[in-house]
């Protein structure tokens, strides 16, 4: 039995009611990390949605899974060393998800704007920090949310004990994390940790209950079909990242357009 204590975070993950979080937003229908792929997660009811965060060379914080620009945008270099308007300059490359996006939604969103997002359709707020401006990255997501729904994610260890130092609420999580890891971060309060097994069948039991038994919740790698996400949740799994499941009911239709 879990320890926790977190209300939205410790919400028992059901078939019924599956804490789902959409992946840099639902790719299916946008280009990762961009507002429609935002829009379109809230649009379908995601429990939340996930992103990655960069700092501008002016200090602006924007959504984007790599620290340049190349592969998503029509231009080149570093976010670090661009300024928030030389980004904006910039859009999405063409490509079948573009659809038929008003131009003005496929520039780099910054983090505030998916923040109001996901305030607007109640999903919460899983940010994966790029930047070492920690603070900066809690203050503006708490500006929109209370700090007990706010996730602040991160590869680096190190940098969720400099959260838990700004925040004794914000919910910490560790990317693929370890046994050793889990229990050092179980100290730390409201945490949770994912592990890097390629096959969720490949788990062991002993460590999912080891690891709710030190009050951190955890997930696994993307569930990216019906069938393994709901095996996922009879597993125990706290929550899930998905690349394209919207839904456990494959009667569902898919949602029009939200902008």
């Amino acid at each position: 039995m879990l320890k926790t204590d977190y209300n939205c975070m410790a919400r028992k993950n059901t078939v019924e009611n599956p804490k789902l979080i959409a992946h840099r937003g639902f790719t299916p229908k946008a280009p990762q990390n961009s507002i429609p792929a935002f829009q379109a997660a809230g649009a379908r009811g995601f429990w939340a949605i996930e992103t990655d965060v960069h700092k501008t060379k002016d200090g602006v914080l924007v959504c984007n899974h790599d620290p340049a620009v190349d592969c998503m945008y029509n231009g080149s270099g570093l976010i670090r060393e661009m300024t928030y308007d030389e980004l904006g300059r910039l859009r999405l490359k063409a490509g079948d998800k573009r659809n038929d996006y008003p131009e003005d939604l496929l520039r780099m969103p910054s983090l505030r704007e998916y923040l109001a997002i996901c305030k607007e359709y109640g999903s919460i707020p899983f940010i994966e920090t790029k930047t070492n401006d920690i603070a900066a990255v809690i203050e503006a997501a708490c500006s929109y949310f209370p700090e007990d729904q706010v996730v602040l994610s991160s590869l680096s260890e190190k940098d969720l004990y400099v959260a838990r130092e700004i925040s004794k609420k914000v919910f910490v999580h560790h990317i693929f994390s370890n046994r050793d890891t889990m229990f050092r971060l179980g100290e730390l309060g409201p945490s949770g940790v994912s592990y890097n097994y390629q096959s969720y069948v490949a788990f062991p039991q002993q460590l999912l209950h080891q690891t709710h038994a030190a009050g951190v919740l955890l997930c696994l790698r993307a569930g990216d079909d019906i069938e393994t996400v709901r095996e996922m949740i009879e597993m125990g799994l706290d929550y899930i990242p998905t690349n394209c499941v919207s839904s456990l009911n494959p009667q569902q239709k898919d949602m029009k357009k939200v902008w």
